[in-house]
Parts: structure tokens; sequence; C-alpha cells
């Protein structure tokens, strides 16, 4: 029995030991992003607290704007500006038809839903995150719609399949 303790402690100490030298290789690899390090002993236990700064930036997040017209129009008057601006068309010339069609279509499409532009932050993706978790996902979301209307125990199987389908990818 004393010998069991004896080795368990020994693989602890062996541990600490790696721990220790994988803390060292950093800071004497990483010297100059390492700012203010103290080890002190706050008799606490029979270890050093270490406590130090990290002279690290986090890059600016990138942006894009996006340019994107409004999904809401209204049809009736739509219909009506294009009716009304395509009779006017008198071009014999099917290319020139086309980009007279093409010129009066952005016309009446800038009037009725105009270009917005925004401004987006692109927010790196989780490494964790990948396409088959993703894919798990939406076919979660899939039964979880088909449970929620039909209420059926089969519906509520392939949910709880899917489930624990992501928790085993995660």
């Amino acid at each position: 029995m004393y010998k069991r303790g004896k080795r368990g402690a020994a693989r602890k100490q062996k541990k600490i030991g790696i721990i220790v030298d994988i803390f060292y290789w950093v800071i004497t690899e990483n010297e100059e992003i390492i700012k203010d390090l103290q080890v002190t002993d706050k008799c606490v236990s029979d270890r050093f607290v270490v406590t130090f700064q990290l002279d690290l930036q986090k890059s600016p997040p990138k942006k894009r704007t996006v340019v994107a017209r409004s999904k809401d129009i209204g049809h009736a008057k739509l219909s009506t500006d294009l009716s009304s601006k395509v009779q006017e068309i008198t071009i014999d010339s099917a290319c020139d038809k086309v980009e007279a069609f093409n010129a009066i279509m952005t016309n009446i499409l800038d009037k009725h839903t105009p270009l917005k532009t925004r401004t987006v932050t692109d927010k790196p993706a989780a490494p964790w995150m990948t396409a088959t978790i993703k894919e798990a996902k939406v076919e979660r979301r899939r039964a979880e719609r088909t449970w929620g209307a039909a209420k059926l125990t089969v519906h509520r199987d392939s949910l709880k399949q899917c489930n624990s389908k992501i928790r085993n990818f995660i």
C-alpha cells in the first residue's frame, strides 16, 4: 500500500516537472513577449505562484462592405412602371433592345429598391466548428421543425439522435 502511494506521488512529481519544463521553454523562447515575470511564494501550498503579462495584440477584425437591395418591393407599382417603360422601347436591333431593357430595369429597381451598403465585421469561425458539425446542426434544426409540427415520438427520437450525433462530433 505504501509503495502504491509513493509511485503515484512520483508520477505527480513527474507531471509537474514536465509542466515546469514547458513553462521554462516558453519563457526562454519568447522573452520579448513575456513582461513583468514574477515568482512569489504565497504560502498556500508547496508551489510558487508565477504571474506575468503577455505583450500580445489582437489583430483588428476585418471589415467589408456589402451591397444589397431590399426584398420588400411594391409589386403593383413595379409592374405598372415596367409595363409603361418597356412599351417605350422602339429599337429594331436585338442587342440594343437588351441594353435598353437592362438600363430601364436598373433605373426602375433603383427607384423602387435602392442599393444599400452596409459595413460588416468578419468574425473568425471557431476552430472546432467544422463543415460536418454545421451539416449536423442543419439536420438537427430540420428534425426540430418536423417534431414541432407533428409531435410524434418517431420525430422526437430522430431529434434525440441528431443531438447525440452533434455531441459526439463536438
